[in-house]
This record gives C-alpha cells, sequence and structure tokens, in this order.
C-alpha cells in the first residue's frame, strides 16, 4: 500500500524478477491486483457485474489502457497467476491503487482484503506526510503488522542524511531519532501518543541534539531548528533562505523530471513539513525575521548574489 507513484507495482515487480505490473510517474494502478502462484500463468479480470474474462500477462500491463476491449470504470478487481517460488508456498501479493486515489467501489474490498492480510508493506516514495500517518495510524488501530519501505533513493538529497549518519556514527541517533530524522509533526504525534511520551520537553530538544553531536566544533547546520539550537552562542550567523514557489517547482521539475503538478506538491508538502518541525520543536515561526540574522529570497538574487550578501553581512558585523 502507499501513495500513487510511490512505486509499489515496481517493488511487486523486483521481488518476482518481472516486468508484470505496468509503473510509472502517474497513477497506473487503477484496481485491486491479487497476484497468486499459477502453474498456468494467466490473469482473471472481474468486473462489477459478476463477469471474468481471461487475458494473458502481456495483457496486464494495458489493463487500464485497453479500452477497446474492457472499460477501466467496469473493472472490480484483477488475479493475476504466477509460476513463482517466491509464491508456491501459498503467500498472495496484493497491489492496490494509490491510498489517495482508491474510488468508493473498491473502499470495502480493500477492507477486506487487509482483514485477511498476514503484513503490510507500506510503500513511500518520500519523506511522510499526513496522509501516510492517517493510514498508518488506522492500520495499527487494525492490529495490523506493518512494514515501511522507503523508494525513489535517487531523489534523496545526501546533504539531508548527513546529520543522520553523523548522529548513528557516534551512538546518538536513538536518543533523538524523531529529531535527527525530521520526521514529520504528525509522525511525532503519533508515535507520542503511541509511547505515552510527555512533549512539555521539545523546546529544549534542538539545543541538547546538537550539542551532543556537535558540541564546540564549526559547522554549517542546515535546518534541524539551528538557529533555536545555537542562538546561545555568540559565534553563529542565522540565514532563512527562501524563494518563489513557482520558481522552486521549476526546478524540482527538470531536476527530477517530473510533471509541473507533482512539482508543485513537493514544494508544498516539503513547505509544510519545515514549517510544523520547526514549530513543534521551538514554538516559532519558521521563517519569521525576527529569529534569524538575515531573510534572503535565493529566486531573486541567485545563489551567487546570496553568497555574496552572507559574505557582506560577516564582514560588516565581524561575527566571525
Amino acid at each position: 500500500m502507499g501513495r500513487y507513484s510511490a512505486g509499489k507495482s515496481c517493488l511487486i515487480n523486483n521481488l518476482l524478477g518481472r516486468e508484470l505490473l505496468p509503473h510509472g510517474t502517474t497513477e497506473t494502478t487503477t484496481e485491486l491486483t491479487y497476484l497468486r502462484f499459477g502453474e498456468e500463468e494467466k490473469a482473471l479480470i472481474h468486473t462489477v457485474d459478476g463477469g471474468v474474462q481471461q487475458v494473458t500477462l502481456e495483457q496486464v500491463r494495458d489493463v487500464d489502457q485497453r479500452k477497446e476491449l474492457w472499460e477501466p470504470d467496469t473493472l472490480e478487481y484483477l488475479e493475476v497467476f504466477v509460476n513463482s517460488d517466491l509464491l508456491r508456498g501459498g503467500m498472495i501479493l496484493l497491489d492496490t491503487p494509490g491510498i489517495n486515489t482508491v474510488i468508493q467501489r473498491h473502499e470495502q474490498l480493500l477492507a477486506r482484503s487487509l482483514a485477511l492480510a498476514a503484513r503490510v508493506v507500506y510503500v513511500m516514495g518520500g519523506s511522510p506526510t499526513q496522509v501516510d500517518a492517517d493510514l498508518l495510524r488506522q492500520m495499527k488501530k487494525r492490529g495490523l503488522q506493518t512494514v515501511c519501505v522507503r523508494t525513489h533513493f535517487d531523489q534523496v538529497n545526501p546533504t539531508e542524511e548527513d546529520l543522520c549518519r553523523l548522529a548513528k556514527e557516534k551512538g546518538l541517533y536513538e536518543k533523538y531519532p524523531y529529531f535527527y530524522g525530521e520526521m514529520p509533526l504528525d509522525m511525532m504525534l503519533y508515535a507520542d501518543t503511541m509511547a505515552g511520551d510527555d512533549t512539555s520537553d521539545n523546546g529544549k530538544t534542538p539545543r541538547k541534539a546538537m550539542a551532543d553531536i556537535i558540541g564546540n566544533e564549526n559547522c554549517v547546520v542546515v535546518g534541524r531548528c539551528g538557529n533555536n539550537a545555537f542562538r546561545h552562542r555568540e559565534d553563529v550567523i542565522s540565514v532563512f533562505l527562501t524563494g518563489n514557489k513557482e520558481k522552486r517547482a521549476e526546478l524540482i521539475e527538470k531536476k527530477h523530471n517530473v510533471s509541473s503538478k507533482k512539482a508543485a506538491k513537493i514544494v508544498e508538502d516539503t513547505d509544510l513539513r519545515r514549517r510544523t518541525y520547526h514549530n513543534y520543536y521551538t514554538g516559532e515561526e519558521w521563517g519569521n525575521a525576527e529569529y534569524y540574522d538575515i531573510c534572503i529570497d535565493v529566486s531573486k538574487v541567485g545563489e551567487d548574489g546570496a553568497l555574496r550578501l552572507i559574505e557582506a553581512y560577516i564582514n560588516e558585523t565581524g561575527v566571525l
């Protein structure tokens, strides 16, 4: 399970070692697809009127496009029989539409399938969002055993992982996993609730966590409430970089080869995640100039212009 285009179908294809299910950057799985063992490989299309039509495995990839043979709106679910050792013991894999695109008539069938599931593999193509948190919370209440899988690792910014890696190397990650991992607000609140944790001391976390991992060394900290964590030090410059959302989306669209709509959604989700994370740990407004030494609109001055402004500030203040 997971949101659309998270890589669910691609994951199943990799598990089976074959390109059986369609996958792409847009929603490609519009019906529930059951994959089970079969000596004779075939696929059965079940329609809402109770009909059954047999097709080849090659045709499975075209189920959503071959409207001359079947109407997607009439499909109830799809059964795929595969001669695979992975499925020979009786295991059945279920590929689902994106949880944010499941149509009403599938909800009951999906609920029944989850009730019978021994395990749920929840696939995330990026940082967890509120949609993910809500569904994971529901599955927790149902007592479902869930494993989370992160895909699209080629889109992970390596610099965002540096602090986590350093924390793990120093044996500190488990002390503040939600802070170092920049877990979204809904996930943190859910974890706090499940663990019965007291969140009254959250405001002390940034300073404690950063002091433990960095101490008095010189460094450049990106995010992680750095402006709050090091405010007690005199040799610090806090910089907030912002930019026009449309221009940021254009850069993401080109860099990751995604649609303009998806790029805009990534910008919105990223800003929301950072804003709520910052507020959760500091009680301060993310991006409010009151809490930074200098704020720069990079979309207006460019990266080189931003660097010159920061250098000018350092020279004028003599803070470093």
